[in-house]
């Protein structure tokens, strides 16, 4: 990815484990004196400054909570907990920094909490010195989700917004970054964010680790792609015709039956459909039907494209790794999609679920994909969007980067994968 010239580090629940920690500590202080900070409120206060947190506990809890008293009994809980358990340092932290520090890239600090605490967090974690800048919430005027925190720390340095990264957990750190024009990374601590605030991200991944590794760059020698969902938006297409299809047959086809579908083909759907509606589910009859539907919606509207696909075939061409299409779909229809996409130009093959033996989740559609290029499986990629195809993708040992489309996924899915994008552009930019 481009490489940047600064990068700006949240504190609390990204270089230190400390929002579950602080927000278990203030809800019990808070009960203490006879007030109920909901996990909801208390989730809501996360990125904020004191100024702005006093305000909100203030509107939630009434004008003549004690909060001074709250936050000095919340404050003797952490000092236990720290007596306890220490300072947790979040994983791939110092290999980050050791790392930033050697490609000559600044690093500054820029949190929400208050000057004192982030010596104090610094000095517990023996990383005073490695940073060139900190700038703390006491300092500013406007909190975040207002980006004038992370602005004065590209304004110190003298750095275009864009030559800039942020590194953030919280939902108001990446609405400032994003207010900021900064790109910014999210690494989730205590809460998986919705697709509004993941939009807003470059990339979102599952530690520093990943994050690292994203600054040095992914080099595939092939990049395998699958289709429905990923390249074109079909998911969404397709629901309609599913649903008129089984009612037409007289069954009652719902949106979350459809959801279970996504990314299965054959005997896997098949298995979920009769468990949904009988033994006597006339499967090959309707899923007839309902492919002649959608064919014949796509024929009369047309195939509606990915946000970035063109970009990142584009990029993916001019690096010179190899494209193949990985999909449950047919051969058949993958070969009708690009035909109609304008698109079979940039693949060197295509894998159709009709080509293997198993369908996703199980790994004989990108394995295949390998053997074809006779490459390693550790040297290529997979781009999907389903729950399934990240599981087929850890089963073949395939590093997998994910578009979400119809579902938006879960920490523990994260965790399986190289990194969320919400485009196909966005890996374009990241790549190389």
């Amino acid at each position: 990815m481009h490489k940047p010239k600064l990068v700006i580090f949240d504190m609390d629940g990204l270089m230190f484990d400390t929002e579950k920690m602080g927000s278990r500590c203030h809800i019990q202080a808070a009960k203490e004196f006879g007030y109920t900070i909901s996990e909801e409120l208390s989730k809501s206060l996360i990125g904020g400054n004191m100024i702005r947190n006093t305000k909100i506990l203030k509107e939630a809890l009434g004008e003549d909570c004690p909060l001074d008293k709250i936050r000095e009994r919340s404050g003797e809980y952490r000092e236990v907990h720290f007596q306890e358990h220490g300072l947790g340092i979040k994983p791939g932290l110092v290999e980050l920094l050791d790392y930033l520090k050697i490609e000559g890239i600044k690093m500054a600090i820029a949190s929400s909490s208050g000057r004192s605490v982030i010596d104090r967090y610094l000095k517990m974690s023996s990383l005073e010195g490695r940073f060139d800048y900190i700038i703390s919430g006491d300092l500013i005027h406007n909190s975040k989700p207002h980006p004038e925190i992370f602005l004065h720390v590209c304004e110190h340095f003298s750095v275009d917004v864009q030559d800039a990264l942020v590194l953030e957990d919280s939902k108001n750190g990446i609405m400032a970054a994003h207010a900021g024009n900064i790109p910014v990374i999210c690494v989730p601590d205590l809460i998986f964010h919705e697709r509004e605030i993941f939009e807003m991200t470059t990339a979102t991944v599952s530690s520093l680790f990943k994050v690292k590794e994203l600054l040095q760059g992914i080099k595939p020698k092939v990049a395998i792609f699958d289709m429905d969902g990923l390249m074109f938006n079909t998911e969404w297409l397709c629901i309609e015709p599913l649903i008129k299809a089984h009612h037409d047959y007289g069954y009652p086809m719902t949106k979350e039956i459809c959801h279970k579908l996504i990314g299965t083909s054959g005997k896997i759907a098949k298995e979920i459909l009769v468990s949904e509606f009988g033994t006597d589910y006339p499967y090959e009859t309707v899923d007839r039907h309902a492919f002649a539907l959608l064919r014949e919606e796509i024929d009369t509207n047309g195939l509606p494209m990915k946000k970035g696909l063109i970009k990142l075939l584009e990029r993916l061409k001019a690096l010179n790794v190899a494209c193949v299409i990985g999909s449950s779909s047919s051969s058949k229809t993958i070969e009708h999609y690009l035909e109609i996409s304008n698109t079979r130009q940039y693949f060197k093959g295509i894998v159709g679920g009709d080509m293997v033996k198993a369908s996703k989740p199980e790994p004989d559609v990108f394995i295949k994909a390998c053997e074809l290029f006779e490459v390693e499986l550790s040297q290529a990629i997979v781009l999907e969007d389903s729950k399934n195809g990240i599981i087929a993708s850890n089963r073949a040992g395939i590093p997998v980067v994910c578009v979400p489309d119809l579902l938006m996924h879960d920490q523990g899915l994260l965790e399986q994968s190289e990194m969320f994008i919400s485009d196909l552009g966005k890996l374009a930019d990241i790549l190389g």
